[in-house]
């Protein structure tokens, strides 16, 4: 058998026929891979472990790795030559059986509570674009929940002055009753979500180059929850219902809820409340002093909302090929 460490230098008696030789080195790039938290590149491999010296070295890591992948240990990330990533196969059970069906007792704006159910571990999102009312929403829901829960408020571009501005606006709030914990956020979330608490991060952002990865973001919260929930908010652009990072934001969202002037709509309810599907859903308001909202019409469906004179007709494509 082989051995490394100091085992391998210990006399023993002469053997029969040929030892093999301790490959040291394969538990060493062994145990460096299982160490090695997401994609890692075989050149960073080799220079961590100095074993980019000569071909001979090369070759033997692409061995290891060669053999770690066909016994499904490692994959290729498909990215670039050379990436792989550590399989993870550890795996949480979820106990079904012993579970409450019992949604939390969350309050929004516009009684979206009474169309869609939140169970713990939920991800929310709100997206809208620069100044459509997301942080009033936002300050809106704390108000709504303060008193029952823990709640922490993540704040990427709100400083005291202007925090404490905002919460001053609320006439049916005294500036003392106000009880949640404000953090001032930009970026890592993940990190310091509360798994047991509602979490509020406004707002995620992303370089305009980097967009894609809103969505990893996302299941990075997602994955530090436990008992409590987050409630996310995301820019969008104007017309358009899904925030930047594309669907993908949408998948981990058990409610999306996209806000423009003057109209809410709700993109995406994964548990209703009631018989009723409420995903299309959309209600006309009024913003007023920067923190009370009104609403002004029913939920009701986009086409339902036309024939009223709520919402224009979508422009119609234009012919291209029309003469005059």
């Amino acid at each position: 058998m082989k051995e490394c460490g100091e085992a391998a230098f210990k006399k023993k008696p002469a053997p029969t026929k040929p030892a093999e030789t301790p490959d040291c080195k394969a538990a060493e790039i062994e145990a460096w891979v299982r160490a090695t938290e997401g994609p890692f590149h075989v050149t960073a491999l080799r220079r961590d472990l100095g074993l980019d010296g000569n071909k001979k070295d090369r070759d033997h890591v692409a061995q290891i790795l060669l053999r770690l992948k066909r016994s499904m240990v490692i994959e290729a990330t498909g990215k670039r030559a050379g990436e792989y990533r550590l399989l993870v196969k550890d795996m949480i059970p979820v106990n079904w059986k012993d579970a409450v069906p019992e949604s939390m007792e969350l309050t929004f704006p516009f009684g979206i509570e009474k169309l869609v159910n939140i169970y713990p571990k939920s991800v929310m999102v709100i997206a809208g674009r620069s100044n459509a009312g997301k942080t009033a929403f936002l300050l809106d829901f704390v108000k709504r929940n303060m008193g029952n829960y823990v709640i922490h408020y993540f704040s990427s571009e709100m400083g005291e002055s202007e925090a404490r501005r905002r919460l001053e606006l609320h006439e049916d709030v005294h500036l003392e009753s106000w009880d949640f914990k404000m953090w001032d956020r930009a970026a890592h979330f993940a990190d310091v979500i509360q798994a047991n608490a509602v979490n509020i991060i406004d707002y995620l952002e992303s370089l305009e180059a980097e967009e894609y990865k809103v969505k990893a973001y996302i299941s990075q919260i997602w994955q530090k929850l436990d008992r409590g929930v987050a409630l996310i908010a995301i820019q969008k652009n104007k017309g358009r219902d899904i925030g930047r990072g594309g669907e993908a934001t949408l998948d981990r969202a058990r409610l999306y809820i996209a806000i423009d002037d003057g109209i809410i709509k709700i993109v995406k309810a994964k548990n209703w409340a009631t018989f009723k599907n409420p995903n299309g859903l959309i209600r006309k308001f009024k913003l007023v002093q920067g923190w009370n909202f009104i609403g002004e019409s029913d939920w009701m469906s986009v086409d339902e909302a036309r024939l009223r004179g709520l919402l224009p007709e979508p422009e119609k494509p234009r012919d291209k090929f029309k003469i005059g």
